[in-house]
């Protein structure tokens, strides 16, 4: 049996005529997702760069990518690691060391907390927001703040804790590079 997601763009079981568009649009943006290209504008201010040229893993590392994309003409202050805290050349241990690989970031979860049963609501309300800190958790809920892979890590044990199922029902997710 074909599921709804399996099927190509354009080609739509007669009675899923009402969520066609959606459908459609889900299935072309996941034909249409590649690696996302990492530009100089989309690395925060606050990361520090690294350029140490003798590094074995610099390739795979973000903040040597952040000194690689600097513009030449940039005029303003940059945070760099100091040169003499990053270890030697044969070493391949950087406690600065950030990987170049996309996250899957979380955005909202308004309806995380629709298929839990009344009595325990506001335990694992109170849960999240003990995690979180009130005003991040709201934020978290309304999709203003990403929630992180580690954080989603967190949340799914706390619903697992409480026997129910981890299968959690973010209202989307984003793919982004880990900064901090």
């Amino acid at each position: 049996q074909q599921r709804l997601t399996d099927l190509p763009v354009g080609r739509v079981k007669q009675n899923t005529n009402k969520c066609c568009p959606r459908l459609r649009k889900l299935q072309t943006k996941e034909n249409k997702r590649t690696n996302m290209s990492l530009t100089y504008s989309s690395i925060p201010r606050a990361f520090a760069h690294c350029a140490a040229e003798t590094c074995q893993i610099k390739n795979e590392c973000l903040r040597w990518k952040a000194y690689e994309l600097l513009p030449s003409d940039l005029q303003e202050r940059i945070p760099f690691i100091n040169p003499k805290s990053v270890p030697p050349p044969t070493d391949t241990d950087c406690s600065h060391f950030f990987k170049t690989e996309l996250q899957r970031y979380a955005k909202g979860m308004k309806n995380i907390l629709n298929n839990v049963p009344y009595h325990q609501v506001d335990a694992l309300r109170r849960e999240m927001i003990k995690y979180f800190g009130r005003a991040t958790y709201y934020r978290c809920v309304n999709g203003e703040r990403l929630i992180t892979p580690k954080e989603q890590n967190n949340i799914k044990a706390t619903f697992s804790d409480k026997g129910l199922s981890d299968d959690l029902p973010f209202d989307g997710y984003i793919e982004n590079y880990s900064f901090f």
